[in-house]
Order: C-alpha cells, then structure tokens, then sequence
C-alpha cells in the first residue's frame, strides 16, 4: 500500500474543514498546526469522528486547542508531584537494600525472586551507565572500583520505570519493609510504581491523557472510599499521588486544579467525579 501524500499547513485545514470541523479563525487554526503536529493532534480529533471519519456536528477547532492545554497543563502539574515522588522512592529503596545488605545488595542476585527478571534490570541500567563514560562518577568507579558501583550510586541511573520493575523482584518482607515509608504495603506500592512509571513517560512525552483508559491501572485500596474496580481513568491515579506526595506538594497540586476546574470545568473528561474535591480536596 502506497503511502499518504504530505499535505501543507493549508491543506491540513482545509481537510479539517472538510471532515465538518467548525474553524473560527482560520489564520490562528493554521498556526496552531503550524506548531502542533497534526498526528500529534490525530489523537484528539478522533475523540469527535463518527464511523465515516467526519466530526460531530458542532464540533470546534478551539474546543480541540481548549482540550490540548487542558492535557498540556495536566502533564505539568502532575510531574510536579511524579518528580519529587520518584526521588524519594529511589532514595529510599537504596537506604534501606544498602543497609540490610551491604553497598554492593545491586550484585547479589540470591536475594531477589526472579534472577531473569534480575539480569535484565542490571543489563538497563549498565547500559545507562555506558551511555556516559565521561560521567565523572561512573569513570571515578570504572578506574577504582573495577566498574562496581554501590546501591546509591547505581539508583541514579534508574528510571522510574528500572525502579518499579526493581522493587517488584524484592522478597516481599523487602517491599513491605520499604514501602510502610508511604504507609502502605507493599503489594500495593508495586502496583503503584508501575502504574505512575507509564503516567510519568505519558507527562515527559506530551501523551494524550484526554480520555484515556489505562492499561496497567493502579489497584486501590477499600479506604480510599472509591470502588476498587473503577481504577483505568486518571482520578484514580490522582487518589495514589495524593497518598504519596508531601502535603505541601499535594496541596498545591489540588488548589490550581480546583480554580482551573472552577474557571472551565474539564475534568469529567478524565473520570474525575462532580463531587471529586470531597476526595481529594
């Protein structure tokens, strides 16, 4: 099968147009797709396609850029509270494993439950290591310690995602151990890194998050007063960040989220309920 044809600026519009999307302002249209890709964009539009690939009557290219700064603010705020959240996640799991077992835990394949799943997060995170040999910490450690890095060195060059895969393959009194720091168990706080590592890539990549059903959705538990089983929407995801973040970070998270819901509503679109400020407010 041949491949689409390019279209310009222009005709990128003027294909909208045709579809039966509502263009106010043509001029501002098309210098927005100047600066949005419009595969970029696909994603949104297809929310308002029928069967036929035409829009919903009444549908607006301003409500499509009202929906992209709605993700595009989303994505912000949320990586405010992941951020924080993953540095404290990483210093405490290197603490405590470095503690119990010595600086060089990261090595000592016996204690973790799978030994494949083991050797493959130490193949990513070397290969993170070899990505920068000029680091002056990993040529320090190459030159003196033989290429052996301690845990809390090594947890640098985790990302979040190395991580919750990492802790996954803790013996469970480990993980129990480690995540009663965010007063939960571990069973939970497994789901939890997953869960937020795929948020997190969404925030860092400009991802959809617009409607969007999760695949891997965090397992709540029955005190948030929230059904277990309505968890692949991003409220629930917001339930989890409100339990790990700090209290001022969660604050004000939840302050810009209530004045920009009270300015415009939008938040319905992320399956956040009407009386969503009871449960995290």
């Amino acid at each position: 099968m041949q491949l689409k044809p390019p279209l310009s600026f222009h005709d990128q519009l003027e294909k909208l147009l045709d579809r039966g999307m509502i263009v106010g302002d043509l001029n501002s249209a098309e210098e927005f797709l100047q600066s949005h890709n419009y595969y970029h964009l696909n994603k949104y539009f297809h929310e308002f396609m029928d069967s036929n690939e035409n829009y919903s009557q009444g549908t607006t290219f301003e409500y499509i850029e009202f929906i992209y700064e709605n993700d595009t603010w989303l994505r912000n705020q949320l990586f405010s509270l992941i951020e924080p959240f993953e540095l404290k996640a990483k210093t405490i799991v290197a603490n405590y494993l470095s503690l119990k077992y010595g600086s060089d835990v990261f090595y000592i394949y016996g204690i973790y439950q799978d030994i494949n799943a083991w050797q493959n997060t130490m193949n990513i995170v070397l290969h993170e290591i070899k990505r920068d040999p000029t680091n002056p910490v990993v040529s320090w450690h190459l030159k003196q310690y033989d290429g052996m890095f301690p845990m809390w060195v090594l947890i640098e060059f985790f990302t979040l995602g190395s991580l919750s895969r990492f802790f996954g393959n803790l013996n469970n009194i480990d993980k129990n151990e480690i995540a009663d720091v965010f007063n939960i168990s571990g069973y939970f706080l497994k789901s939890w890194l997953k869960s937020i590592s795929l948020l997190r890539n969404l925030c860092a990549h400009t991802g959809q998050l617009f409607r969007r059903t999760y695949t891997s959705p965090p397992t709540l538990p029955n005190f948030f007063g929230w059904p277990t089983n309505d968890n692949r929407q991003l409220f629930a995801l917001a339930l989890v960040l409100k339990r790990l973040s700090t209290k001022t970070n969660w604050q004000t998270f939840a302050y810009a989220l209530d004045q920009r819901d009270i300015n415009q509503p939008f938040l319905t679109d992320y399956g956040f309920p009407q009386n969503w400020r009871d449960y995290l407010m």
